[in-house]
């Protein structure tokens, strides 16, 4: 049987869930990360590759390691990988390796590759003419630079980069819009633990407790949220939390489970990782949920909203119990349908033909 390797990177917690959907058939695969790695929901790390990440001393603001890190522990790592596997996974845009060079020494090695387009870095900036689509409403400059948002041509050509050196890419459709060849392209299904909280049983009768987690505020649309629910706060009797900076694990989760409504993110994108952990504890996710994603579904995963309609949706939803708690019902419905660990590990099973 074929072995699988998934990581290092885990933006969103997708590696790990790749992992698990893969192994409930049974396949033998390992998610490992860097030692190093942090992500804004603190997502566990169950098995790494150790780097040095804290330095006896610095020189010039520079880790004194990063040199001993990049060009000869990863080096050692992806060798014992390269011996051990036969199938590597990748989050893009993180290899092993600095350039990516990794993928060219796969290719020669014929090992099958995965590519996840999962984020920024291979969104298609103008995919959708929506005022609200993602890449219209981000103001994170970083993160733009980092992505080569203002550098089309540089972006589409690490896309196709990827995509040469692998057998396969998933994503959804504004994550896979700037590949040339669409043979290699599959749709994105990942999968995801189990229902907790049942929204049969979570007390929707109580004081409405709504939440906004985002992983980053500058491109989920805070600035746009933020108002909509102080607003709300002056007129009903509510409990609004929104995160800020990084907070453990455990707070994250405490917080899901005791919110009714979660919002993720007005951008019009893919519903995050933060809105099926909020369907897993019954809590109710509003997303925006633009055509090209929500045909994908028969049964809404989340609901829809948009800058114009959060306000409505979220007064109606306050002073209508009865529909909130159909709204969770209907949600985990379509979760158990398409997100479980094993209909996802199905799917990627035949895809890569293990």
């Amino acid at each position: 049987m074929e072995k699988i390797y998934i990581g290092p990177n885990n933006l969103a917690n997708i590696s790990e869930r790749i992992e698990k959907s893969l192994t409930s058939k049974d396949i033998k695969a390992d998610f490992i990360t860097w030692s190093n790695t942090l992500h804004p929901f603190n997502y566990g790390k169950h098995k790494t590759f150790k780097l040095v990440n804290k330095p006896p001393f610095k020189i010039m603001g520079k880790n004194i390691f990063f040199f001993f890190n990049e060009y000869f522990l990863k080096a050692i790592y992806f060798l014992f990988a390269l011996i051990k596997y036969d199938v590597f996974l990748f989050i893009k845009p993180v290899t092993f390796l600095k350039n990516n060079i990794d993928l060219k020494i796969l290719k020669f090695f014929n090992k099958k590759v995965g590519i996840f387009n999962v984020g920024c870095h291979d969104r298609d900036v103008k995919f959708d003419t929506d005022p609200e689509y993602i890449c219209n409403t981000c103001t994170d400059i970083v993160l733009q630079e980092y992505c080569f948002c203002n550098d089309i041509e540089k972006k589409v050509a690490e896309a196709n980069f990827f995509a040469k050196y692998s057998n396969y890419v998933f994503g959804t459709p504004d994550n896979v819009s700037y590949i040339k060849d669409k043979s290699k392209v599959y749709n994105l299904v990942v999968g995801a633990p189990e229902i907790i909280i049942k929204a049969s049983t979570k007390n929707f009768r109580s004081r409405i407790k709504i939440s906004h987690l985002p992983s980053n505020s500058l491109v989920k649309g805070t600035h746009l949220i933020e108002p909509v629910l102080n607003r709300l706060a002056n007129e009903e009797d509510l409990e609004i939390v929104i995160k800020k900076g990084i907070w453990s694990r455990e707070k994250i989760i405490k917080e899901i489970s005791e919110s009714h409504i979660l919002i993720d993110s007005l951008a019009g994108y893919i519903f995050g990782t933060i809105c099926l952990e909020a369907i897993q504890y019954g809590c109710v996710p509003l997303n925006a949920y633009p055509k090209w994603i929500s045909s994908n579904y028969s049964i809404p995963i989340v609901v829809k909203v948009t800058g114009d309609s959060l306000y409505s949706t979220l007064k109606e939803l306050i002073n209508n119990r009865e529909l909130l708690e159909q709204h969770a019902a209907r949600c985990q419905e379509a979760y158990n349908k398409y997100f479980t660990f094993e209909s996802a590990g199905f799917y990627l099973k035949e895809i890569l033909e293990l």
